[in-house]
């Protein structure tokens, strides 16, 4: 029941954007630009604001959006007269233009907890679209950490004669995703980085290891600079105050570098290239989708119906074969997830997986339905056998 609510509810929000389209579009295909968000309007200017303005100079062609997925930050935004979609009500907003090929590219740093939930909102979406292609956060890869240990240790050099000891605090998060943070700290020392160190305030490494690290290597000065995409806060309050204020409690000489990710020209380069990654992976998708379509393997045979019995058949190759009307058969495309919708029956090793056919609606028009999704590389009908 509570996914019939939700899909009413987006049902009406699209009635709603359709009829207040302003122009008409001349592409079908859309960027949105996901950010978790800040209330601080300096930094929001110099990371989000200047971002999406590098996408739209970068697509041309294709609209470009904002969301936010931060509740409380938008709630104090509206406060102020500032209103800022979620990600749900932009992707609507731009179904009801008549947008049907979305690049979505979140500014997140690692893929955690935000990363999680918006996969999964973009998912129960799908169903309205032809694709949804979306780009994978900052730190997503081995040599992503590579490159951004290049670009921040470039922009923080540390005077080593003076015992100065750069770190980098990140967010954190109690997910497996906050290794990532561990990975980088080992990555700056294996390049000859020894004054280098990466702590969380919410994940691992901690404060505590931080400062056994810094004594250990008998630091006199210490750098804190915030691995955020914004310098919002996180970074004005937490790291600003309470971190330098812990660190100069221990006998450390601390300063902070109150900049976000955001903001360094090289960091905003590599989200761009994560898109530029996304839209050609979109140009493949559509392309596919457009073969399959086209292909036998979605070509699901005729039914015949016995008026009497009502029950359906199905020939193949000659034979003649009895439809289970409650489940069909799929196997989906790869990279798409089944939306959490639909009940599943069983799958095997192979990939088909049988699935269950709605209450309230017939096999022929919840395959119909199926076939518009675009998220299946075959769907077929459960037979009871030939005969």
């Amino acid at each position: 029941m509570q996914n019939v609510y939700y899909y009413i509810s987006c049902f009406l929000m699209l009635l709603c954007a359709a009829t207040c389209r302003a122009q008409d579009i001349s592409s079908d295909r859309a960027l949105l630009m996901v950010h978790f968000g800040t209330t601080y309007d300096d930094t929001r200017q110099k990371t989000i604001d200047a971002i999406n303005q590098k996408a739209r100079e970068a697509y041309p062609k294709m609209a470009v959006r904002e969301a936010y997925t931060s509740r409380i930050v938008m709630k104090r935004l509206a406060q102020r007269g500032l209103r800022k979609d979620t990600p749900v009500e932009a992707l609507l907003r731009l179904r009801g233009e008549g947008y049907k090929r979305l690049v979505v590219q979140p500014s997140f740093v690692i893929d955690g907890k935000e990363m999680a939930l918006l996969r999964r909102e973009i998912d129960r979406l799908r169903p309205f679209f032809d694709t949804i292609s979306v780009g994978n956060p900052l730190l997503y890869s081995v040599a992503d950490c590579e490159r951004v240990c290049q670009v921040l240790a470039a922009r923080h050099p540390a005077n080593v004669a003076k015992g100065e000891h750069v770190v980098f605090v990140g967010h954190g998060t109690v997910g497996p995703a906050t290794a990532l943070y561990s990975q980088l700290d080992y990555m700056l020392r294996a390049g000859g980085r020894h004054n280098y160190h990466v702590a969380t305030l919410e994940g691992y490494p901690t404060q505590a290891t931080l400062i056994q690290a810094l004594k250990a290597q008998r630091a006199r000065r210490v750098v804190l600079v915030p691995l955020l995409f914004v310098a919002g806060d996180h970074a004005s309050n937490d790291i600003n105050v309470e971190w330098k204020e812990a660190l100069e409690q221990q006998g450390f000489s601390v300063s902070v570098v109150l900049e976000g990710l955001g903001e360094v020209p090289q960091i905003q380069e590599l989200y761009l290239n994560k898109v530029k990654l996304t839209v050609h992976s979109d140009l493949r998708k559509s392309s596919k989708m457009k073969q399959s379509e086209s292909s036998s393997n979605l070509q699901v045979p005729q039914l015949e119906k016995d008026e009497k019995s009502g029950k359906l058949y199905m020939n193949d190759h000659g034979a003649k074969y009895e439809v289970i009307q409650d489940r069909a058969i799929v196997k989906l495309k790869r990279s798409c997830q089944l939306p959490e919708d639909i009940k599943v029956i069983r799958n095997n090793s192979l990939g088909f997986i049988t699935i269950q056919v709605p209450q309230n609606t017939t096999l022929e028009d919840y395959v119909s339905e199926l076939r518009k999704s675009g998220l299946f590389e075959s769907i077929d009908y459960a037979t009871y056998g030939g005969w």
